[in-house]
């Protein structure tokens, strides 16, 4: 692959986490809880490009709102939930 399309994707993937930080600080001013740009990326970012470029599925409003409705009602729910930074996808 050449460096143009690693230079795409990169200033692609730039400018959409540009546009997510807005976003949740636009919700921070707010006084609301605001997740963490990475998980921010991988609930919404991740699959909305995923769907659009592997599926035939359509990227309507209302998968968007789920999408995000889980997002910030896992934020809410992250203060009781147990650290999951020390959970592994690979533990046996």
């Amino acid at each position: 692959m050449g460096t143009g399309g690693e230079q795409g994707a990169a200033a692609c993937r730039g400018e959409r986490q540009q546009q997510l930080e807005a976003i949740l600080e636009r919700e921070q001013a707010r006084g609301r809880e605001r997740p963490t740009l990475e998980r921010t990326t991988d609930a919404i970012l991740a699959p909305l490009y995923y769907r659009a470029v592997f599926t035939n599925e359509p990227l309507t409003s209302g998968w968007a709102y789920d999408l995000v409705s889980h997002l910030m009602s896992d934020e809410n729910s992250a203060a009781e939930a147990p650290d999951s930074a020390s959970d592994s996808l690979l533990a046996d």
